[in-house]
């Protein structure tokens, strides 16, 4: 499978959700010439942004790539359930987000 970064994108900032693009895939937007695989963002994952990232992922098959089982997001955690550092796979691409950066932003909240 060939990723589809352009399309996920679009996908997630279209649907709503919240999210700023972090790692390599950020470098690659700013001119570096280094490979990347997946796309690592950070986003404050509410319930209600947690609803909204399956909702854009669901036709892409999201799965929990870290587990063994490869488990769905749609289903894992249940809906409601507070979710940290999703590492998903989809039919289009892979996408880490972390719910917070050390160093970066307000501390002040």
């Amino acid at each position: 499978m060939t990723p589809d970064f352009s399309r996920l994108l679009a996908k997630l900032a279209d649907s709503g959700f919240e999210f700023v693009i972090i790692g390599g895939y950020a470098a690659v937007t700013h001119g570096s010439a280094q490979v990347t695989r997946d796309i690592d963002m950070c986003a404050t994952l509410t319930t209600e942004a947690v609803a909204t990232l399956r909702r854009a992922l669901a036709e892409w098959n999201p799965r929990h790539r870290i587990t063994p089982q490869r488990l769905s997001f749609l289903d894992v955690s249940p809906a409601g359930t507070p979710v940290q550092n999703p590492y998903l796979q989809t039919d289009v691409g892979t996408v880490d987000i972390l719910s917070s950066v050390l160093g970066v932003g307000d501390s002040n909240g």
